[in-house]
């Protein structure tokens, strides 16, 4: 083994100032581990006063378990470190120390997927030679700052030289001070989360990128993560960004992403941004990819036309109105070409959808919007748009949303609601939930002669507050109809719902197709506010039964603050006139009971009727009171079985017969429906019949019968002596049925005259 000690070492020493010692690697170990002091000279591991030196060809792995303080480390002429977990940290601080990756000669990498690197100075890359640090798990960490070497601002954490590059995909990265870009900084996915300026004491997160030096971006499905500036300590001047003339920015998609959007990734909202030229990489395609400056945030954009490296006017204030057009030739909603700014048509909306916008989809005011067409939005969870103002969908004209994937929110405030059908009967507003998560502040369907509809399919609507009392309302005044049909999903409101209103003026319906959805809380999304459901004459509760146990999703109505004597307690009110129109779904009949509703409140009002479409043979309702105190009640369904006379449901229905044929003689063969029932014969075919077909002496007092039987059926044979005066007696009782046809052999006396009669026990 050979001992490393500098001149300059010696002469500290005989100074008698503190120093710090070179600790080589020389893996005289041969197993790689960074923990075995046989690796390095001296068989000591090096400590908070040690430099640790790597050089080539050398491979080094700091794993899980292993934790070593050390005062700098330095990997240099082609060696490699492979940081896979533990903590590895540096120890020295000073304006001029600095961990170094790349030097002298060759290439060498630092390689960090796991555990915490922690250089409490200076972070150099590519220092006189090439130098990379793959970042892609675990935590990389740069504590303190220094002076900068390349004349940037003062105070810099990351050093990256002409021959550096940092490569981060799954990391969390962060620095006390600036960075000081000369070489590359690749951010690729959106993984990572990446802040200058954050890590302990006051600096401030600059960033100075230099001419020739390359901000690499990798866009992925998910987006990217941006690089955020932070004033931890309001030194003087606060952070800033300089990029030089020159300075270059590469960017494009990675794992088969490719979308029209836009993307922060360069943040410094919190100080200023000085652009004096940056430039894209001659490999982007600047006919697809631009860049913009916008409130000190640097953004790139893909297919929304802005100019290649210009300082346009980048993401627009919060708070516009914006109308949907269609012009740009599709129904995506992220598509900038089909919104404008103003009701002329003539200011296109550049960015699309944007944080706190108000959207008017189907609005009659805008030119060249047609009330007869139906503007089509399609929503799929690539919009910019984040948290937006209000919704507005058909006015005066026909709108639809279809909300397909993601996650959108609108305005949460008190005044604020979302409407859809409304202003007049060409008003016709549509929103078809397919998936995703929506937020809504209140929701209503068909306002002023307008008609509205809401399709649950699929996905989560959250409605956060209300509007006039309520959360939901369809069919809210002046002649109007809403329909809110669900098949699917999940609804949370924080108040009420109402259907109609007061009269009969609106038709409200609310259809729940089965018992796929999962969830219909009324009041259980937020405190303080309880789920009331108010129905008034002419509008419609609308169940419809699958083959499940359930049937159908019930609706439930939450007390959500426990208290049942506030003014928003969770009650039920059935004014006179509301229906309920209950019905098997298509191909389905299921007898059972069923629970349509459930309520934790009071019944205030009960004048629910059975619509005039229903089956009263078939059908029955009841409120189920749980608690015998008018609280906690259920609205229960019943299907019944058979009819009066004993004729199952199900059986008729296998004919195409109704109650009301229970007692008609449909094909005509002398049997009632019920009689064919009994008799085991079918009652759509005349053929089908109990009747007797023969009757035969065999010679004596000798006579057989035979009459039409149905296997399983159980027969009596009954005679009497005269037609006119009854006389009848049962002469033979529990035949089995045969096949087709049964035969009976009784004695007859020579002079008697006998009638005979079939009955089926």
């Amino acid at each position: 083994m050979r001992i490393v000690q500098t001149a300059v070492i010696a002469a500290a020493c005989a100074a008698g100032t503190a120093h710090a010692a070179s600790i080589e690697w020389d893996d005289e170990a041969a197993d790689g581990l960074w923990n075995n002091p046989t690796n390095w000279v001296g068989d000591v591991l090096p400590t908070s006063s040690d430099l640790a030196y790597i050089t080539s060809p050398y491979v080094v792995n700091f794993t899980d378990g292993m934790t070593n303080t050390v005062n700098r480390s330095i990997v240099r002429e082609g060696a490699t470190l492979n940081i896979t977990g533990g903590e590895l940290k540096g120890g020295q601080a000073g304006n001029t120390v600095r961990d170094i990756v790349g030097q002298t000669s060759g290439h060498s990498y630092i390689n960090q997927s796991g555990g915490l690197y922690n250089p409490q100075h200076i972070l150099r890359i590519g220092s006189g030679a090439l130098g990379t640090v793959n970042l892609s798990g675990g935590e990389c960490r740069v504590t303190r700052g220094g002076n900068s070497l390349d004349g940037s601002l003062p105070g810099t954490s990351l050093q990256i030289g002409d021959l550096g590059t940092l490569n981060i995909t799954n990391s969390l990265f962060g620095t006390r001070s600036g960075a000081e870009i000369k070489g590359v900084f690749h951010v690729s996915g959106a993984a990572s989360t990446i802040t200058i300026g954050d890590t302990g004491g006051n600096g401030d997160g600059s960033w100075y990128q230099a001419s020739n030096a390359v901000l690499r971006v990798g866009i992925s499905t998910n987006g990217v993560s941006a690089i955020t500036l932070n004033d931890n300590g309001a030194v003087s001047g606060s952070p800033a960004v300089i990029l030089d003339p020159g300075s270059i920015l590469d960017v494009s998609f990675i794992d088969g992403a490719l979308e029209t959007n836009f993307w922060a990734v360069l943040d410094n909202s919190a100080g200023t941004f000085q652009n004096l030229g940056m430039v894209f990489d001659p490999s982007v395609d600047t006919n697809d990819w631009g860049y913009i400056v916008s409130n000190n945030v640097l953004y790139v954009g893909y297919g929304l036309g802005w100019p290649a490296g210009e300082n346009v006017v980048g993401p627009p204030s919060p708070g516009r109105t914006i109308y949907w057009t269609g012009a740009g030739g599709d129904t995506a909603s992220d598509n900038p070409t089909n919104w404008v700014l103003d009701t002329a048509a003539t200011i296109p909306a550049t960015w699309g959808p944007y944080d706190s916008d108000t959207w008017h989809i189907g609005n009659a005011n805008v030119t060249g919007v047609d009330p007869g067409t139906d503007y089509v939005v399609d929503y799929d969870g690539t919009a910019v748009a984040t948290g937006q103002n209000t919704l507005w969908v058909g006015d005066g004209a026909q709108g639809t949303l279809n909300f397909n994937s993601g996650v959108l929110s609108f305005n949460q405030s008190a005044s604020s609601r979302q409407d859809f059908g409304f202003s007049n009967a060409d008003g016709k507003g549509t929103l078809n939930m397919n998936g995703g998560e929506l937020t809504l502040n209140a929701a209503r369907f068909a306002i002023n002669g307008g008609e509205g509809n809401f399709n649950l399919n699929g996905g989560t609507v959250n409605i956060g507050r209300q509007y006039a009392d309520y959360s939901l309302q369809v069919g809210v005044n002046s002649g109007s109809t809403g329909t809110v049909t669900v098949t699917g999903g999940r609804i949370f409101t924080r108040g009420g719902v109402k259907l109609g209103a007061d009269g009969g003026a609106a038709t409200g319906i609310f259809s729940v197709e089965g018992s796929a959805a999962t969830s219909l809380s009324i009041g259980s999304n937020g405190t303080s506010i309880d789920g009331r459901w108010v129905q008034y004459a002419g509008s419609v509760l609308k169940p419809r039964i699958d083959a499940t146990t359930t049937g159908v999703t019930p609706i439930v109505i939450v007390d959500d603050d426990g208290n049942p004597a506030t003014s928003y307690n969770a009650d039920v009110f059935f004014y006179d006139g509301a229906l309920l129109d209950v019905d098997w779904m298509p191909g389905v009949t299921n007898f059972n009971t069923f629970d349509v509703m459930t309520w934790q409140g009071q019944l205030q009002t009960n004048g629910l009727a059975f619509a005039s479409t229903v089956d009263t043979n078939v059908w029955s309702f009841a409120i189920v009171d749980a608690n015998s105190d008018g609280t906690n009640d259920t609205l229960r369904v019943t299907a019944y079985g058979e009819t009066p006379n004993g004729t199952p449901y199900p059986w008729l229905l296998s004919y195409g017969l109704t109650a009301d044929d229970d007692e008609v003689d449909n094909d005509g063969d002398g049997l009632l429906t019920w009689e064919e029932y009994v008799a085991g014969t079918i009652p759509t075919d005349p053929s089908s019949v109990l009747a007797i077909t023969s009757g035969e002496s065999l010679g004596g007092s000798d006579f057989v019968i035979t009459w039409q039987s149905v296997e399983g059926k159980t027969y009596s044979v009954i005679t009497n002596t005269s037609l006119a005066i009854p006389n009848k007696g049962t002469v033979a009782s529990g035949i089995a049925g045969e096949l087709n046809e049964t035969s009976y052999t009784g004695t007859i006396g020579s002079a008697e005259t006998v009638f005979y009669e079939i009955g089926v026990e």
